[in-house]
């Protein structure tokens, strides 16, 4: 035959093979899962999944199963696809069907695959369960027999660790060289001794880092630290394995028997047996005694306290000079009983307690029964509290024992360490926030004599917009103790949410006043006069630079405000990053116990950060916000002049958002300028809640209520999102941009990209080039162009709303052919969820094509995915 009679056969027989090849079929494949898990031996131990045997199916044993997959296989059900977290051969393997497993084995199953999501496969399901007739089914094909043998111990013997006997008589090789080593570590990490001992290695691969010649994958993959999961107690250890496990290791065995320590006696025990003690020296005694244990684990004090006996005396006195060993040793005997942390603090000697106070305070700040510890550790003479690096214990100290805390140097109104855990500065306050009336008239002696000050504060203290029947008998309990009144105007109920019975109560006591009602406003709102400069630095910034401070991963701008700065005609930026507090689904479904109610608790909360930004000489200048907030309205007191801004919390929406409060927020007097809020008991703060309770000033746009304005109608001094800041400040870059797009101005393009053109104007720009009435031929090659920046037009797409992402790519489907749209269709895959196939960017895309009757670029969509259409197009 020649050469192209012979071409086309081939492509005439390679076209035959294509079109015989059906895709499988998702219904076949729904029937064969329901099936096996309609089964009873299928079912969870304490659930059932929520499937029904699928319609003509009747079997009750694997024979009739076996039948039906057969069935379904033929009308292309696919065998290795994944329903439930696993595939048919796990669910089998899980229900223990050895003739459904060796059945599916013969279709040539892949049984490498991982449960959904990545882990066990197939052979950890029969190893872990001890199926060994099933594990040398598996063993058997070529999946399995393709990997070597030392790589199929060191990847599954720590699944069923014990079964190394069991293991080998099936077809795994005995571990040697460096995967045995990995293992000994291993075993003698997790307290397996007895594993340990069948171990053909002498010496395990080190802790410090040492790495083997040829690294095991599943060595590489698990830390080796002593004591990360022991199983073992030592009183159940036999002494004459731990003898001969001694004997046989390269190194002593010591070290890794004392994270299985529980008592005094089994430190006893331990050196007394005839075992190799040659790494104990006194330095490695004392760091065991007193080093917080690396693998999270808690050494019983007990156990430190017997091993810090036999170091030489006095050593273990003059380690406490270390505010770390310090700390340890009180803390860890704090976490177990008061009788330990008695006999912990013995030991600490007066000296270390007097450089220390601030340390041992900590160390027993919140612990279990810390009234008791409280006691013992005040009773200390040298201990000296009223230093700037003690945290506030006001809360902490039980109150039966303030007497000796304010002995020791201790102060509410003390420089105290790190922000207040209560919202305010003001210590003695937020105790009688909290207080009873019994508690305040047992304590204000001892109170207002430590703080004379709050004689005249502490009514005022009190009085916030929701007062109850309970904070109006606290308020008679101190008139009645001497507090003396300064009486000022208080929102009228109306205004706030305190009952009118107790407003009225409040005013006889003379406690509170009416606010006169012709009185002019003291708080008037006045736009911020600043200019925003809507330079090419300012764009670049924007689009560049993230929100960051200490100890936070940085994190994208979510909104933007222009602000007045002090002394400055151009506007500064108040910019924030981060969610708040968002509801997570939790699946709590699982491949071993079936289907679950899902949770919806409220997750981590991801910082808010907010900073001011400064543009000086084109560099960046920021400055921290504490305050969390959902944008600023400008006010001015008209009294002094002075400028506040009103912010309301930000609280991250939805039934996980936290307490929200009004806050008040200025300038510091002095530069460096920065935004601090005001103290709530401030005459500034009580001014501005009289003039409009809680609802001050809630004008539309700037945040905090729930029906904001169109954007077009924002005040311009307004917060905004990020790209809706940009669009509505940068107008004219942005139309340039675009403009450039369109007459394709390659070198324009490049300078607008380098002066900072944000990826998602790429989906504008792709928008403009579909309405344009130029040719075909032009369009695509304006958009070829727009497409070659691949990373560009991913980010357009991650960043931009579905409703954005869809017009544009229906817009797309209208004109651009086929051979064009593989740059946009691997963006759109690199932004999809490949774990939620339902809530694919591309499936939901296809769907509404096909929704729409747009049936060719759905199919497109669809392949993109490399799932079938079985929609046919209309030709």
């Amino acid at each position: 035959m020649s050469t192209p009679r012979l071409l086309l056969a081939c492509v005439a027989l390679l076209w035959l093979s294509c079109a015989s090849a059906s895709p499988h079929d998702d219904q076949a494949t729904d029937r064969a899962f329901d099936a096996l898990l309609s089964m009873p031996q299928a079912q969870p131990p304490d659930n059932q999944w929520d499937v029904e045997a699928p319609q003509g199916f009747r079997g009750d044993n694997e024979d009739d199963l076996i039948e039906w997959l057969a069935q379904q296989r033929d009308e292309g059900a696919d065998l290795d696809a994944y329903r439930h977290y696993g595939t048919l051969l796990q669910h089998a393997v899980r229900s223990r069907m050895p003739k459904v497993v060796r059945w599916l084995l013969a279709q040539g199953v892949d049984p490498a695959l991982q449960l959904e999501g990545g882990g066990d496969d197939a052979l950890d399901l029969a190893v872990q369960s001890g199926q060994w007739p099933m594990v040398k089914a598996l063993l058997d094909t070529p999946s399995f027999r393709r990997q070597p043998p030392q790589q199929l111990i060191a990847r599954y013997l720590p699944y069923a660790p014990d079964a190394l006997p069991e293991m080998v008589r099936h077809g795994f090789a005995m571990p040697a060289g460096d995967t045995a080593r990995c293992l000994l570590q291993d075993a003698l990490a997790r307290g397996r001794f007895e594993l340990a001992l069948q171990l053909p290695a002498s010496r395990p691969l080190a802790n410090s880092g040492e790495t083997a010649t040829t690294q095991p994958p599943w060595c590489s993959s698990r830390p080796l630290v002593p004591g990360r999961s022991i199983a073992q107690d030592f009183a159940k250890l036999p002494a004459s394995l731990l003898e001969k496990l001694d004997a046989k290791l390269a190194e002593p065995l010591l070290p890794y028997l004392l994270p299985t320590l529980k008592t005094a006696r089994d430190v006893q025990a331990l050196f007394a047996l005839p075992l190799r003690q040659s790494s104990i020296n006194p330095q490695r005694l004392a760091a065991w005694a007193t080093q917080i244990d690396p693998d999270g684990t808690r050494m019983p004090f007990a156990v430190r306290e017997a091993l810090a006996r036999r170091l030489p005396s006095g050593m273990l006195a003059s380690m406490m000079s270390d505010g770390q060993v310090l700390n340890t040793w009180l803390s860890q005997a704090a976490q177990t009983s008061a009788d330990d942390f008695a006999r912990a603090l013995d030991q600490v000697p007066a000296a270390a307690l007097a450089a220390h106070p601030a340390i041992a305070a900590r160390a027993i700040y919140g612990m279990p029964g810390d009234a008791r510890e409280w006691a013992l550790l005040l009773a200390r003479p040298e201990l000296k509290l009223g230093g700037a690096d003690v945290p506030r214990l006001l809360f902490a100290v039980p109150s039966q024992l303030w007497p000796q805390l304010f002995a020791h140097g201790y102060r509410v109104d003390g420089p105290h360490a790190g922000p207040s855990p209560w919202g305010s500065p003001d210590e003695a306050i937020q105790w009688l926030r909290s207080a009873n009336a019994q508690s305040i008239r047992q304590h204000w002696p001892l109170l207002a004599l430590q703080d004379p000050s709050l004689v005249d504060r502490s009514i005022q203290g009190l009085l916030y917009p929701c007062l109850s029947e309970d904070r109006l008998s606290d308020i008679r309990a101190l008139l009645q103790l001497g507090a003396r009144v300064q009486a000022r105007p208080f929102p009228t109920p109306r205004a706030g949410c305190t009952q009118p019975e107790v407003y009225s109560r409040l005013l006889a006591l003379g406690v509170i006043t009416r606010p006169a009602a012709d009185a002019p406003a003291r708080f008037v709102y006045e736009p911020m006069p600043c200019r925003f400069d809507a330079n090419d630095n300012w764009l670049k910034t924007l689009t560049t630079r993230s929100v960051g401070r200490d100890n936070y991963d940085d994190t994208a701008v979510t909104s933007i405000q222009p602000l007045d700065y002090p002394g400055e005609d151009s506007c500064a930026l108040l910019v924030a990053g981060g969610m708040g507090t968002q509801e997570v689904f939790i699946d709590n479904g699982s491949f071993f116990d079936g289907p679950q109610p899902p949770q919806m608790p409220c997750g981590d909360p991801s910082p808010r950060l907010e900073q001011v930004w400064q543009l000086r000489d084109g560099h960046l200048q920021t400055s921290d916000v504490t305050a969390q907030t959902d944008g600023l309205v400008p006010l001015r007191d008209r009294t002094d002049g002075r400028r506040y801004y009103l912010a309301h919390a930000f609280s991250g929406g939805g039934r996980c958002s936290a307490w929200g409060r009004t806050l008040l927020l200025t300038w510091s007097t002095r530069p460096p300028y920065r935004l601090l809020e005001v103290d709530p008991t401030s005459p500034a703060a009580i001014a501005l809640r009289t003039q409009c309770g809680d609802k001050c000033f809630d004008t539309p746009g700037y945040g905090g209520e729930p029906d904001a304005p169109a954007p077009g109608r924002l005040p311009p001094d307004a917060p905004r999102h990020t790209q809706a800041f940009i669009d509505h400040f940068f107008v004219s870059q942005r139309t340039d941009w675009i403009q450039a797009s369109l007459a394709l101005d390659k070198a324009r393009l490049h300078e607008l990209e380098a002066a900072g053109a944000p990826a998602y104007w790429v989906l504008a720009g792709i928008d403009a080039v579909t309405r344009s009435k130029l040719p075909q031929a032009e369009r695509r090659r304006r958009t070829a162009w727009i497409f070659r920046d691949r990373t560009r037009l991913r980010d357009a797409i991650a960043n931009a709303d579905y409703g954005q992402t869809r017009d544009t790519v229906f817009g797309l489907g209208s004109w651009l052919p086929r051979e064009d749209w593989h740059p946009l269709l691997d963006a759109l895959i690199q932004v999809t969820n490949p774990d939620d196939p339902n809530d694919s960017l591309l499936q939901r895309l296809a769907d509404d094509a096909q929704a729409q009757g747009k049936l060719r670029l759905a199919c497109r969509l669809l392949h993109a995915r490399s799932k079938p259409c079985t929609t046919t197009p209309a030709p």
